[in-house]
């Protein structure tokens, strides 16, 4: 898989630190005495988390990037204003702003 130029030096700090948690949580003295149907409702609401934070901090890393191309107006002249909106994004995991 080819990586990509990062913009910062830890961009996945926080889907880290939500693993980290979770793995320690799963080696916990609570966790060993769940029932495999509650251990598979953590799994599925914190995994979950867990991935909304990956996807969240991957769309961060790629920035805003190209907004579209350039527009050619009727009378030939290339029009070069772009403006940068901010927007709401729903997600199978969640919504970002």
């Amino acid at each position: 898989m080819e990586s990509i130029l990062l913009k910062s030096e830890s961009p996945f700090t926080t889907s880290t630190e939500k693993y980290l948690e979770l793995t320690r949580y799963l080696q916990s003295a609570e966790t060993s005495v769940m029932t495999h149907s509650d251990l598979e409702k953590l799994l599925s609401g914190e995994g979950r988390e867990l991935m909304r934070r990956l996807l969240e901090e991957h769309l961060l890393v790629r920035g805003d990037g190209d907004i579209w191309k350039s527009i050619v107006g009727y009378d030939g002249i290339e029009l070069r204003s772009k403006q940068l909106r901010q927007r709401s994004l729903i997600t199978i995991f969640g919504s970002f702003q």
